[in-house]
């Protein structure tokens, strides 16, 4: 006896999720020699127990009840049908045909199934969050796709965020942050060490969030997020143009609402912050405090003393109420100003004031390394280390921008020099730069007259800014050989070659400079008067008398010797009394003479000295 013989094509051809296919018997028969086609019956698997993802036969006249096997009279009547899946994944179905006694050989059958894209699912958890605070994404976006991964499932944001979405990566060892619009499931989930978190902007707005998701098909599914926002004591901000507009050392300007205003957000349930809780304070990092750079100050402009009313703090009362003035600085360095508010609860952040800012020329400077410039009669001064400018507006390699003039009864000449030997010039000057006298260039060369120079100096920068200066000359007179010279000065300085006949100080304390041994007493034809002080240079020896004292000083018989220790003084046979010494300086008396001597001179005693 045979068993039953399957026939037709065996296959199946539908869409996924499309509409069920009639079964024919073109696609599915039987025959059997031994027994009539109305004894033949079908048996498939899954049957009774497919589910809707593979998809399940049904009889025509139940179309929700799974069936797992029919006749082949039903299949040729048109009863049975095949309910395609929802799943993408082909079923595996097989089927035999059983005609009484015994069952046909099993056969699968060929799915021919076009898939579709199924929307992908997914579920937003609701976001708690507090202002400014972050929320990780992790546990809080789930989404499921059949035909796509976790990494082709991407999420894109829109709405209006009051924040951003901040994806974290590690790179080299170090985080990195960077905000986006876009990431993946995987992202989400922690895929490779990758996070996506939520951070609030810190302001008082509810953050309104829409993910749309998109599968690796192209279909997109949007969902809004439901946010609780936690709030939270907004730091004040700062408003107004937060400009200055000044000139370098200008008039003071006040400080309005248009130029520094503060704004504070009312918390649910509290009272505004009043004006003069809201405190302003220059902040840190600031360029400005000093005289130089600029400063504010409080009170009364016509009544106040800016220097004295200097403040880093005020209050928004404080500018309503016109008490806030910027004095401007002296220099033409533009200041850094930075400006934080407090609520009495929280700080804000820094803002910059920006400033407009005339400069102007400042006059330069002249300076003397010494108090005097020392010079000697027909002798040659130097100005390089002895003359210097200065220039706020002038770079210190700009120095040939600095220009002197010189002016007054000169009693010689400004020599510039430049080169050596054959190339060596010599040129008389009446102006030069502060680069020529840096240089080494520039030196004053006396005429060898009896006339102390008297020398003003006018310094112009490159702005045309003019300052002017008369030095201090310490002169110095030679005296020469059978030479007669009288003081024209106050307080003037003599030195003398052997053999000078005359040297008058004159009016003043004029001061006589001894450089080799010198005897009054002894010094035939010669005559000094009216010099107050001699100063002995160097290893020398100065023999005096009592009458020498009293010719030389014809007005306070008095005569102050200065020297070191190298020096002598022999004061001859005359009875001489030695007084107290005071203030480096021993005093010698004989009548009305007067000495005073440095401590340091060695003075010749003798039995005259008592």
């Amino acid at each position: 006896m045979s068993s039953p013989i399957l026939a037709g094509s065996k296959t199946l051809s539908y869409t996924e999720s499309g509409a069920a296919i009639n079964i024919t018997t073109k696609i599915l028969s039987a025959s059997d020699a031994d027994s009539p086609a109305s004894a033949l019956k079908f048996k498939v698997t899954p049957g009774s127990d497919a589910t809707d993802a593979t998809g399940f036969f049904y009889l025509k006249e139940a179309p929700a009840v799974k069936v797992s096997g029919f006749t082949l009279d039903e299949v040729k009547t048109g009863k049975v049908f095949f309910k395609p899946g929802t799943s993408s994944t082909a079923p595996t179905i097989t089927v035999t045909a059983n005609d009484g006694t015994s069952d046909s050989f099993g056969s699968t059958l060929t799915i021919k199934m076009k898939a579709v894209n199924d929307l992908a699912s997914f579920t937003v958890s609701p976001l708690s969050i507090s202002e400014g605070a972050s929320i990780d994404m992790k546990g809080k976006l789930s989404a499921t796709d059949e035909d796509s991964t976790a990494s082709q499932l991407v999420y894109s944001v829109s709405g209006t965020l009051a924040g951003s979405f901040i994806k974290t990566t590690t790179v080299n060892g170090k985080s990195v942050e960077k905000v986006v619009t876009k990431f993946t499931q995987a992202d989400v989930d922690g895929v490779n060490g990758i996070s996506i978190a939520f951070k609030h902007d810190g302001s008082s707005n509810k953050p309104v969030i829409n993910f749309t998701l998109t599968d690796a098909g192209g279909a997109k599914l949007t969902k809004p997020a439901v946010v609780t926002l936690s709030e939270g004591d907004d730091p004040a901000v700062i408003g107004g143009s937060k400009t200055l507009s000044y000139s370098e050392d200008g008039a003071a300007i006040k400080i309005t609402t248009k130029i520094l205003n503060a704004t504070d957000e009312v918390e649910t349930g509290k009272a505004p912050t009043a004006s003069d809780a809201l405190k302003f304070t220059v902040a840190a990092g600031s360029a400005i405090g000093t005289k130089e750079t600029g400063f504010f100050y409080s009170g009364d402009a016509k009544t106040v003393n800016p220097v004295i009313a200097k403040v880093t703090d005020f209050s928004l009362k404080d500018i309503t109420d016109g008490k806030v003035f910027f004095q401007p600085g002296t220099t033409n360095t533009q200041p850094i100003i930075k400006i934080t508010v407090n609520d009495g609860n929280s700080t804000s952040t820094s803002a910059d004031l920006i400033v407009k800012f005339k400069a102007v020329n400042d006059a330069p400077t002249i300076t003397f390394a010494a108090s005097t410039l020392d010079i000697t009669e027909g002798g040659t001064i130097k100005l390089k280390d002895k003359l210097s400018a200065s220039d706020e507006e002038t770079l210190p390699t700009d120095k040939g921008l600095l220009t002197y003039s010189v002016s007054g009864k000169l009693a010689g000449a400004f020599h510039k020099i430049t080169g050596e030997g054959t190339a060596k010039v010599d040129k008389v000057v009446t102006k030069f730069t502060q680069a020529d006298v840096d240089s080494d260039f520039i030196s004053f060369i006396h005429d060898g007259s009896d006339k102390s120079p008297a020398i003003k100096f006018t310094l112009t920068d490159a702005g045309k800014a003019k300052s002017e200066k008369t030095a201090v000359i310490d002169f110095t007179h030679l005296a020469s050989s059978g030479e007669s010279d009288i003081g024209t000065d106050a307080n003037e300085k003599f030195s003398f070659a052997s053999g000078f006949k005359l040297i008058d100080g004159g009016k003043g304390t004029d001061t006589l400079i001894v450089k080799t041994d010198l005897n009054l007493g002894g010094a035939s034809g010669v005559t000094l008067k009216n010099l107050e002080s001699i100063k002995l240079d160097g290893s020398v020896k100065l023999t005096l008398s009592v009458a020498d004292v009293l010719a030389l000083s014809t007005t306070a018989d008095q005569v102050k010797i200065d020297g070191g220790a190298t020096a002598k003084v022999d004061l001859g046979t005359a009875a001489w009394t030695k007084g107290a010494e005071a203030n480096g300086y021993t005093t010698y008396t004989n009548s009305t003479a007067t000495l005073v001597i440095d401590t340091d001179i060695v003075v010749i005693k003798d039995i005259s000295v008592v």
